[in-house]
């Protein structure tokens, strides 16, 4: 695509030039001023051909691309190689909905997109004859999510954390690892472990609510999106109380009438030996 086709789908289909971009061996970025000498490949094998990240000396000594570099940064986290000239955080937004792996991943996604199919320029993409093309460039995508990804996850660590239990996910506000892990031990785990051991009399599924914690996402919002994120957690566990109830309602009811009929057919059992006329020899 030439550079001015590529500037001028940029204005009209902004996320079709996006995903079109970060599909090519040497990304443009959001104002088309890299260049394939702006990167650098990060391995010396064939199989990390698709593996480019950029240069950060090489955009410093352009006039052209030295505000790459405060484009691809995140605040207090220093500039990201893998982001292209697009913001990392917003990056990563982009590649949970539209990212894909493999040629039928792209299409799908392609879909998505575009999905009236307006857009000429996707017919690069499109067609039994353009299955190598789809596969090369979601392969691309692909290592690009990952690295992306990796790299998130590794410098921007305020995040939220994730922790998987039987009754569902958990999720906690933290600035580490470590602290997400301390925090759930010292204010959910006793409270999990009661959920999962309380009215359980066998022992194999008994659980002392010990979970390892996993990277979710940055924590852009800070703990006020936690209500969102334990909304689910929340949710499923009302239903599994008012269920719970439900059950010794009708537990309840069933004793009842149990006692009811025990008394009926003892009181029956005890009047008839009462009333019967024995005969007396």
């Amino acid at each position: 695509m030439k550079l001015s086709d590529y500037k001028a789908l940029v204005k009209s289909h902004p996320r079709i030039a996006m995903f079109l971009d970060l599909t090519e061996r040497y990304p443009r970025g959001p104002k088309g001023n890299l260049r394939p000498h702006h990167y650098a490949s990060s391995g010396k094998y064939w199989s990390d051909r698709h593996e480019t990240q950029l240069n950060e000396e090489a955009l410093r000594a352009d006039k052209k691309t030295s505000e790459v570099i405060e484009d691809s940064s995140v605040k207090k986290h220093g500039f990201c190689s893998v982001a292209y000239g697009y913001d990392p955080l917003a990056l990563q937004r982009f590649f949970k909905k539209f990212g894909c792996t493999e040629h039928w991943d792209v299409v799908r996604t392609i879909q998505k997109l575009d999905p009236a199919g307006e857009c000429p320029e996707l017919s690069i993409m499109t067609g039994w004859d353009k299955q190598a093309t789809r596969t090369r460039r979601g392969k691309r995508m692909n290592i690009r999510i990952n690295q992306l990804q990796k790299w998130v996850k590794s410098n921007v660590t305020t995040a939220y954390y994730s922790f998987r239990t039987r009754y569902g996910r958990v999720h906690v506000h933290a600035d580490s690892e470590t602290s997400a892990q301390t925090q759930y031990d010292m204010f959910l785990k006793s409270g999990i472990a009661a959920m999962e051991t309380e009215g359980r009399t066998d022992e194999r599924y008994q659980h002392d609510g010990a979970y390892y914690c996993q990277y979710l996402s940055p924590a852009i919002e800070g703990p006020a999106a936690l209500m969102g994120l334990n909304e689910d957690f929340i949710r499923s566990n009302k239903e599994n109380i008012q269920r719970a109830k439900d059950q010794i309602l009708a537990a309840q009811a069933k004793i009842t009438a149990m006692e009811v009929g025990m008394e009926m057919v003892q009181s029956y059992a005890i009047n008839m030996t009462a009333s019967y006329d024995y005969e007396v020899e």
